[in-house]
């Protein structure tokens, strides 16, 4: 059997059969208007206009102690008369 003839490295071509690579200088210019935007959003807005997010003031926690009640009362014994 004979090998299949080569047509050089699979890197060898020079244009790209996809149409729907994306050009290096396109690529190139998304990254650094990325680069450029993060950060400008991040710290050149001022975000103050969003609602504050702390969390609440806690709960005061109150405690309360019951007495015993008193003791029943003995039955009074009848007096006949």
């Amino acid at each position: 059997m004979a090998a299949p003839a080569s047509s050089g490295a699979l890197w060898a071509n020079v244009q790209d059969e996809d149409d729907s690579a994306l050009p290096l200088w396109k690529a190139v210019l998304i990254a650094l208007a990325l680069e450029l935007l993060v950060p400008v959003l991040l710290y050149g807005v001022d975000w103050s206009f969003l609602p504050n997010f702390t969390e609440p003031h806690p709960t005061p926690v109150m405690s309360v102690r019951l007495e015993q009640p008193p003791p029943p009362e003995p039955p009074r014994p009848e007096i006949k008369r």
